[in-house]
């Protein structure tokens, strides 16, 4: 088992977690009056919650799972092992791997990109869709590169915090945990919470553009010329 594996495994759940912290407040009721529907409410708020939660869950046990292997101190290192683990020799296939750095790579980065949407928009960037007093249009940074960076962010540090829990080498595959049946439909329903959330960030960005260019007009066509992508350059 290689003990580096335990900063990485912090630095990529930190990342997912920082990806999905809100940098401002919860909006006012008239700040979303120009958006409608269930999902400005609740899918911004409950899905950052829960896949923060989850992370973190993870990383921690995979972290004490990995200490209890390096540094054994019986009973409670075994105890912590057998807890977590199931069987305890499978604690030392848990392993750094081109799966799990591609992981944390991708999650550090997605993370990175979200700082500098949230330092770049200030108190304009909110998770839930809202034309705030005094609005501007911001092009500028990350802006300038795609319409809306903090969705590609947030999707790439997605897919990665995924490949570091499900990946080879993670606790969840060297337990057998995602080989059982509650395993199975773990995997399952984290598989497709990353495609719904991928699809609903992609859906988001055509109802941003569509109130956005409503609200400032000409100043928004031109920035979608000189900025003709939504979230991926050359692609989307």
């Amino acid at each position: 088992m290689s003990l580096l594996r335990t900063p990485l495994t912090l630095i990529a759940t930190y990342g997912i977690s920082y990806a999905c912290t809100p940098p401002n407040p919860p909006i006012k009721d008239e700040e979303r009056k120009a958006y409608s529907g269930a999902e400005v409410k609740l899918l911004p708020l409950l899905w950052p919650l829960s896949l923060k939660t989850l992370s973190w869950f993870h990383g921690l046990c995979e972290t004490a799972v990995i200490v209890a292997h390096n540094f054994p101190h019986p009973p409670l290192t075994d105890n912590i092992i057998a807890t977590l683990m199931g069987r305890a020799r499978n604690a030392a296939f848990i392993q750094i791997n081109p799966t799990f750095l591609v992981g944390t790579l991708l999650t550090s980065l997605g993370a990175y990109i979200r700082h500098r949407c949230y330092r770049t928009l200030g108190r304009f960037f909110t998770y839930e869709l809202s034309i705030r007093k005094e609005h501007q249009l911001v092009t500028s940074g990350p802006y300038s590169v795609v319409r809306h960076p903090g969705y590609s962010g947030s999707f790439l540090a997605t897919v990665g915090i995924h490949l570091c829990m499900l990946g080879p080498g993670s606790l969840l595959q060297v337990s057998g945990l995602l080989q059982t049946k509650a395993g199975e439909v773990l995997r399952g329903v984290m598989v497709v919470n990353a495609f719904a959330i991928c699809t609903w960030m992609t859906r988001r960005t055509i109802i941003e553009d569509r109130t956005l260019k409503k609200q400032f007009g000409e100043q928004w066509d031109r920035w979608a010329q000189r900025v003709p992508y939504r979230m991926i350059p050359y692609v989307f």
